[in-house]
């Protein structure tokens, strides 16, 4: 059966840049908790395949978050608080894509990988409202989640804990910027895909030239995070659309 690739994401939260040495941490991480095998698992019924390297990147990431002042004691547990708030935030992500693909009656699985994760289901059944509605379950549960957690942020009995403070503050953190990166209209993200359901096939070129347009914008505005990563992938992102739009333009 063919599958459709419904959207792939960056792995990330608001970084800070920090003198941490990333790799040295990473590889203390891996040395501590041991090195990650391929995790497979169902959740409401949805077959789930975590790939080893998500967990790698999700703690060199970590490592980047951390604040300078961190004690070297605690550096390691919060770099696993880190990554298990970032398996959680975007499990949530891809369970708002699965979950409407099931609803409207089709099969569906979850892939975490290196670079984020993604949903399939098998293509060209839905129709543009239903493809939008799938494409939509993914940010829109996420920033349903990162309002929970801003509220449960502000329970006095939460914040008495500074390691569950810091989780929950990583969790609110990385699915509000997660969610929000990923609506930007930029194919392969989800806003992107968003705008191609709204516009149409017919107006495929129209969709590149904004895709390529908000890369681009993108890209320059999130280079004074500080990490490098995601105006990398806005670019790499960019050009593909201009190659795509190369294809299809009128001969």
């Amino acid at each position: 059966m063919k599958y459709l690739q419904v959207k792939w994401t960056l792995s990330g939260a608001h970084l800070i840049d920090q003198p941490h040495d990333r790799h040295a941490l990473a590889h203390q991480f891996i040395l501590t908790y041991g090195f990650p095998r391929m995790i497979r698992f169902k959740i409401f019924g949805i077959p789930v395949n975590v790939q080893p390297f998500f967990w790698i990147t999700m703690a060199i990431l970590g490592t980047s978050f951390l604040p300078s002042s961190t004690p070297e004691k605690d550096t390691i547990l919060l770099i696993g608080l880190f990554v298990l708030a970032g398996f959680v935030s975007i499990m949530i992500h891809e369970l708002g894509h699965a979950l409407m693909v099931r609803y409207f009656g089709l099969p569906t699985a979850i892939t975490l990988h290196t670079f984020g994760g993604f949903a399939t289901y098998p293509a060209g059944i839905l129709s543009r409202p239903k493809s939008f509605l799938v494409t939509a379950g993914g940010p829109g549960l996420q920033i349903l989640f990162a309002f929970l957690a801003s509220l449960v942020l502000n329970n006095p009995l939460i914040t008495e804990n500074q390691n569950l403070t810091f989780f929950i503050s990583v969790l609110y953190k990385i699915s509000l910027f997660w969610a929000l990166l990923n609506l930007l209209p930029v194919l392969p993200l989800d806003g992107g895909q968003l705008l191609h359901a709204l516009l149409g096939p017919a107006r495929i070129r129209l969709t590149l030239y904004i895709s390529i347009g908000f890369a681009l914008l993108g890209a320059i505005l999130l280079s004074q995070v500080g990490f490098m990563i995601f105006p990398i992938y806005l670019i790499f992102m960019a050009w593909e659309s201009w190659k795509t739009l190369q294809i299809n333009s009128p001969r």
